[in-house]
């Protein structure tokens, strides 16, 4: 018992990344899985007050990243963590900074709604900025040609990912976060509407 409150009081609240093994969603609605990566692994209990939360269900091989805190099972004398969060790895990382972001670039005043610009009910001309080979792209034309069959568009292609992006320098030695804070400080004195899709789930208005 002494052993426990020790690593809960020490430990409250901690982020840990790995992959899942052991999935078992208990008829209880609890969550019990292993995070592993390639040198330990830790038992993880997601009771049901909090896994119904979660943005995923998880499965077996997913990378995740959790929150919780960490405790000892004493029936089996092992660690474990009590997740009170779970997204997955990569993505939410991406999306908690693309939100930091936001709230930083907001308070400068780049997203007030005074500035933006009003989005025309029937546009006759679109600009679409994409990658060639990319499926969002063909997902847009092909939305836009059975919904909208009238509007013109252009596509302005550019180099978003594979080997063709190394010939553009600041691509290598930029993070995330900064080549959209670059592209937000462009969009911002556009004179015409955008809107910018930030991730799969994030889209901002200009």
């Amino acid at each position: 018992e002494a052993s426990r409150r020790l690593l809960e009081g020490a430990l409250p609240s901690v982020w840990v990344e790995g992959e899942i093994s052991n999935f078992q969603a208990a008829s209880s609605g609890h969550w019990y899985f292993t995070l592993k990566d390639a040198g330990a692994q830790l038992r993880c209990a997601m009771f049901r007050g909090r896994n119904i939360r979660a943005r995923l269900r998880p499965a077996n091989g997913d990378s995740v990243l959790v929150r919780g805190g960490i405790s000892l099972y004493a029936a089996r004398g092992e660690y474990q963590m009590i997740a009170e969060e779970l997204e997955a790895a990569g993505l939410g990382a991406l999306q908690r900074a693309l939100e930091a972001l936001r709230l930083r670039l907001s308070g400068e005043g780049l997203f007030d709604e005074a500035r933006k610009r009003p989005l025309p009910a029937f546009p006759a001309h679109l600009g679409v900025v994409s990658s060639l080979a990319g499926a969002a792209l063909q997902d847009i034309l092909t939305v836009l040609a059975r919904r909208y069959p009238l509007l013109r568009i252009t596509v302005f292609p550019v180099l978003v990912q594979g080997t063709d992006r190394l010939h553009w320098r600041p691509a290598l030695t930029w993070s995330p976060t900064q080549r959209w804070a670059v592209i937000i400080g462009l969009l911002f004195f556009a004179c015409i509407p955008v809107i910018e899709r930030a991730s799969p789930f994030i889209y901002w208005a200009f």
